[in-house]
């Protein structure tokens, strides 16, 4: 040992004779003086103790009391002995033997003497004596083959604590035998002995034996773990009641790694709140903060006030770590709320927060990540026009929304002085609501990039905005442009989309880091009303978020596909470029819902927000046919979309326009001087046509513009912009061409008979527009010019609901046209049935009939493909022989406040063949399903079954045979009479019977299930009848045919239509009497002309 005064050891001036004398001397007193004392004691002690207790004087003391030792009672529980007694000289042998390692000799003793005390109620003697003999069985180890009594420890424990009462000497006792059982491996009985000394006596105690109880339990054969971490909450608890808060930290902390991770919310909710409390009680604030923060990451079972609690003491606990840490030179990092940063989104641009004044503005949204075919398509068809039809090899599809369905392998290239938006998605895993105010985003930026001085440093210093240095954030401030957020309110378990911007000021790269935030709480039970809530608590904390996205996971090699390799994601992290021009086109009167055909005027306003001039501006659609473009300076009338053609013009004289070579897909924005300044605007007048097909159309825009400026950092840019237009029904137009034939040159026909049927689609129940007036028929044709047939002009035709008017023109040929104007000239013709004659030749009709033209060459060119027996010839002659028709109608529709206002629509019908019926919009044919294949012995067995309406009305097609004209004197005989064929085919599957009546009011067929046909709304002529047939059945077998005589009547000279009779089928099953016969549909019209014979 070390001496206090000179810091010397004792001994230090011993020789090493010294060191001999006094090895000598402790021999010496060991053998010839300690040994053989103790060996006298003991056979002194051995031979009194036998002597004394002898069988007759046991009996003698037994039965009369003599030599009874002295008592005086300790709680009335035990006695006290006198020195002298023969338990004492007992005890005395019993503890010099166990002294001297005679364990043995020790273990009889003190087996004897606990039988003696148990007798003589002595229980502080007898709970020593369990306890000694349970020792000296267990220092004897391997030498005895007796069992450890550690019931005689347990008894004594018992004894000490219950009757005793001396916790001192049971502490004892539970320590000895504890550490007794332990080295047997009995740690089940240790930690037995252990839980049974705890008490509320002495709440260190208990803690102590509590902890050790948990280790015992942990150092099992099988570790119980759960129950070690148990009993370590209940010793740190014990810990923190007795005021040792080290150790009740040091407790909890060691229970949490057992309850860490295991879906036991609560209790390591319990633990986590705990040692937060204790870590704070010392001092020790980041183990503290570390602690509470678990309480906030994850969805928790607590109720709403135990949620709240939490976050307050968070928020205490952190905000005084954060005023303790004078060395913080970065933002702290804060649980709330949950950030995903795989699901962060670039945006390169601003989402308009603009008012709800304008119904359509051309900007994009967030919902537009994922690269779609149609925006590939129409950018690429916009980069071929732009270079004369060639993609250039270095084109790549501009993506302007990077996210995790986006290739990031390389980084956006954002514009100097344009907005950079980033959505980012938070989660409040909490019952409570939560609030973060001043909401930016944390970024680094390496200045320098694209910059003309030739004498900058190679390694530019980074600036950041997460400084706390204020100097250093004006520095940032000045080149970034930093969008803040006042407050954003989070819902209890809400998951809200944020969007926060910056514009970068210089070129650089941009390095978007994280979201930077003050984290604050709100009462619970604080209302939301309609003035602007705000958070309750005063206490906020300043910190951050890091964004860390994850690319994606590589699986192209063999170290890739063993191992988690992911590839880069630079989706946040931007290379800024000089300045560009930047595009922005406001849609103003657009519909969201227009009729089939509808046309309506709307106007664009396009304004160029950038720094530089653009030109070369196209756009893209689609559907391009859906729209056209005006002229700035000559803007249509604004009470109508159609101009109109002055009173003194001839109606009998077309209009002759040069035909285009061919309508493109990709129209170029008619701006003064074919480019726009910065920070100029054009409004460009448009007109839209409602698609013909009723249904909720997706259209989606693409506008092309490139900078006037030399090598700029893009060779162009885009913008998209996507319409959700529904359509409903309006008229449905049906028209047919068939020659008229000369008497003297019956090769070639110089004039057609054109019919035409057009039919108010809308039905009577749910009409939206309730009346539809056919304007104007005009004609478009290189060689036809089309005529009144009737002497009546100007008459106004007006068709209602579910009606359908029949209308008939003369198209005669114009030799003289073809040689005035040209191979490429366009000739309309106009038949007006309004008092003002629209102009068909003049935009937008004229552009309209175009690209309904150019789409209807499209769809032939795909047929014909497919067709290769068509010849050059026949194609030349069809397009020769072609005229188009167009329809312009008013209709007057009624809006859901009852008002009724005017729409004017055109349709086109494009007929290429005589004879052939063209409808517009195209009727889709509808297929004959067949029944699926069964294979059976008996084809009998098993008839098709066929149940779908739609195929009933298809069981027999028919057609008319006869002649197409014919001259009668009417004069000499008042009726004509014409014979008609009526030939039916049977092309079901199954045998076929037929009822064909040319009266059908009087027929007996049900025909409520195809009141959508058009065979029963037919008008009937007043001039024109049957005779002889009325009703008649034909059975046609499988792919028969069979033919039914008429007789046509006719009483005076015109066109007409021998369609009106109704043919009606069922399949034939036998002697089925009441058969369901379905109208079957019309055919194309069949069309006669009765010539007055001159």
């Amino acid at each position: 040992m070390a001496n206090g005064s000179n810091g010397r050891q004792h001994g230090w001036c011993l020789t090493v004779s010294d060191h001999d004398r006094l090895r000598i001397f402790i021999h010496e007193f060991l053998v010839r003086g300690l040994i053989p004392w103790a060996e006298r004691m003991i056979r002194t002690l051995n031979d009194q103790v036998t002597s004394r207790r002898g069988v007759g004087k046991s009996l003698f003391k037994k039965w009369f009391g003599g030599n009874k030792p002295s008592e005086k009672p300790t709680n009335n529980t035990t006695v006290v002995y006198t020195s002298e007694a023969p338990e004492m000289q007992m005890r005395r042998l019993a503890d010099l033997a166990f002294m001297f390692q005679l364990y043995e000799i020790a273990y009889q003793t003190y087996h004897t003497l606990k039988r003696d005390f148990n007798n003589d109620h002595a229980w502080l003697a007898y709970a020593g004596a369990l306890e000694m003999a349970s020792l000296s069985v267990f220092m004897q180890g391997s030498q005895t083959q007796r069992q450890y009594p550690h019931h005689y420890i347990d008894s004594a424990i018992t004894t000490y604590l219950n009757t005793c009462r001396s916790h001192q000497f049971a502490t004892r006792a539970t320590l000895l035998s504890t550490e007794a059982l332990k080295s047997k491996v009995m740690y089940a009985e240790a930690a037995q002995q252990f839980i049974k000394m705890t008490s509320e006596d002495s709440d260190l105690r208990s803690a102590l034996f509590l902890e050790q109880a948990a280790h015992c339990f942990i150092n099992m054969k099988v570790p119980m773990v759960r129950k070690y971490a148990f009993h370590m909450i209940l010793a740190g608890h014990r810990f923190s009641k007795s005021g040792q808060r080290r150790h009740a930290l040091r407790s909890y902390s060691q229970s949490l790694h057992i309850f860490k991770g295991k879906d036991w919310t609560l209790a390591e909710d319990h633990i986590n709140f705990t040692v937060g409390r204790q870590s704070f009680n010392i001092k020790q604030l980041d183990n503290a903060s570390s602690a509470l923060r678990h309480l906030l990451c994850r969805e928790s079972q607590q109720t709403t006030s135990q949620q709240s609690a939490f976050l307050k003491e968070y928020l205490f606990v952190y905000k005084q770590h954060l005023q303790q840490s004078a060395t913080l030179t970065s933002l702290p990092q804060l649980p709330l709320p949950l950030i995903n940063s795989n699901d962060t989104k670039t945006w390169l641009g601003r989402v308009d927060q603009r008012g709800e004044n304008l119904q359509a503005v051309a900007v994009n949204s967030f919902d537009d990540d994922s690269p779609s075919a149609a925006w590939q398509q129409l950018e690429e068809l916009l980069v071929r026009n732009a270079n004369s039809g060639i993609l250039p090899a270095s084109y790549k599809p501009s993506v302007q929304c990077f996210s995790s369905k986006t290739l990031n392998s390389g980084s956006p290239m954002a514009i100097a002085g344009e907005c950079v938006t980033v959505e980012v998605s938070l989660a409040n895993p909490l019952k409570i609501p939560v609030v973060l105010t001043d909401m930016a985003l944390i970024w680094n930026f390496f200045p320098g990039l694209f910059s003309d001085d030739k004498n900058q440093d190679d390694t530019p210093k980074a600036v950041t905005n997460e400084q706390l240095n204020t100097a250093k954030n004006t520095v940032a401030r000045a080149l970034i442009e930093t969008g803040v957020i006042q407050e954003v309110i989070l819902e209890p378990l809400e998951t809200k989309k944020v969007h926060l911007n910056l514009v970068p000021l210089q070129t650089g790269e941009l390095h978007i880091t994280g979201v930077g935030y003050s984290l604050g709480s709100r009462s619970p039970n604080q209302l939301t009303t309609e003035q602007r809530p705000s958070f309750a608590s005063s206490i906020t904390v300043h910190g951050k978020q890091n964004l860390e996205v994850q690319g994606p996971r590589l699986n192209t090699t063999k170290e890739e596909k063993c191992s988690k390799m992911y590839g880069p994601d630079r989706r946040l992290d931007l290379q800024v470029v000089p300045e560009m021009p930047l595009l922005e086109v406001e849609f103003h009167g657009f519909p969201q819902t227009l009729a089939c055909g509808e046309v309506q005027q709307t106007t664009i306003q396009v304004r160029n927000t950038g720094c530089d001039p653009l030109h070369r501006l196209t756009v893209a659609a689609t559907q391009w046919d859906f729209f056209s473009f005006g002229h700035c300076d000559l803007p249509p009338d604004s009470s109508s979309p159609y101009q109109v053609i002055p009173d003194q013009t001839d109606p009998l004289e077309p209009e002759r326009v040069q035909q285009p070579r061919g309508y493109s897909p990709v129209a170029e924005v008619p701006i003064p001087g074919s480019s726009l300044e910065s920070g100029a605007s054009v409004t460009v007048p448009m007109w839209i046509r409602g698609p013909t097909s009723t249904d909720t159309h997706h259209i989606d825009f693409m506008f092309y513009y490139e900078s006037v400026s030399k090598n700029p950092p893009l060779s162009y840019r885009v913008l998209r912009h996507r319409v959700t237009l529904k359509t409903c029904n309006s008229i449905s137009v049906r028209a047919m061409a068939q020659p008229q034939v000369d008497k003297q040159n019956t090769k070639t026909s110089e004039s057609l008979t054109v019919t035409m049927e057009v039919e108010n689609m809308n039905k009577t129940q749910d009409s939206t527009i309730t009346e539809v007036s056919v304007l104007q028929v005009s004609c478009a044709s290189q060689q036809w010019i089309l005529q009144h047939l009737s002497t009546q002009r100007n008459v106004d035709i007006k068709v209602s609901s579910q009606e359908s008017v029949f209308l008939c023109f003369k198209a005669t040929r114009c030799q003289d046209c073809l040689k005035e104007s040209g191979e490429g000239s366009i000739k309309f013709s106009n038949v007006t049935f309004d008092q003002h004659q629209i102009s068909s030749s003049t935009p937008p009709c004229s552009d309209f009939h175009f690209k309904s033209l150019q789409q209807s060459h499209t769809d032939r060119q795909n047929i014909q493909q497919i067709d290769p027996q068509t010849s050059p010839q026949e194609l030349k002659n069809n397009n020769q022989s072609s005229l188009s028709l167009i329809v312009f109608w008013k209709g007057y529709q009624v809006d859901e406040t009852g008002c009724s206002c005017a729409i004017v629509g055109q349709h086109h019908i494009h007929m290429n063949s005589f004879g052939v019926p063209v409808t517009s919009p195209p009727v889709p044919k509808i297929r004959m399903e067949l029944s699926p294949v069964v294979f059976i012995r008996d084809s009998n067995s098993a008839p098709n079954q066929i149940t779908n309406e739609a195929s009933k009305s298809q069981l027999v097609r028919y057609c008319l045979v006869h002649s197409p004209q014919m001259e009668h004197d009417f004069h000499k005989s008042r009726l004509c009479f014409v014979s008609v064929k009526l030939v039916l085919h049977n092309c079901s599957l199954e045998d076929v019977e037929c009822e064909v009546t040319t009266r059908p009011e009087v027929t007996r067929v049900d025909v409520s299930s195809v009141s959508d046909l058009s065979a029963t709304d037919k008008p009937k002529s007043q001039t024109f009848t049957w005779s002889g047939l009325v009703l008649t059945r034909v059975q046609i077998p499988i792919g028969q045919t069979r033919t039914v005589p008429a007789t046509a009547c006719f009483c005076s000279a015109g066109v007409y239509n021998l369609c009106n009779f109704q043919v009606s089928a069922a399949l034939h099953e036998g002697a089925t009497v009441d058969r369901m016969f379905t109208v079957q549909q019309q055919t194309s019209p069949s069309i006669i002309t009765i010539y007055e014979a001159s």
